[in-house]
């Protein structure tokens, strides 16, 4: 039997592409706290979705995806794949 689940509270939300988007997630797992950033299209049952893809770090790591995000983009405006205006 495994442990109960406390539920998760998405925090952000963004439309990727025309069938997906994007859920920041904050959730308890085992005495632990968890950051999701999760990947989702709709599922075949209403009100229903797909898991696409996921990264889910302890959130106490959350200063360091953050400082990684900020150093992707800042590589990508300094090769052109976007603007500052766009930040």
């Amino acid at each position: 039997m495994s442990a109960p689940r406390d539920p998760e509270l998405v925090v952000a939300s963004f439309q990727k592409n025309f069938s997906e988007r994007v859920h920041i997630i904050l959730s308890r797992w085992k005495d632990r706290r968890w950051l999701h950033v999760r990947t989702v299209a709709p599922g075949l049952v209403p009100n229903s979705v797909i898991l696409v893809s996921q990264v889910c770090v302890d959130v106490e790591r959350l200063p360091e995806l953050i400082a990684a995000l900020q150093a992707a983009e800042a590589e990508a405006i300094r090769l052109g794949l976007i603007t500052e205006a766009a930040t």
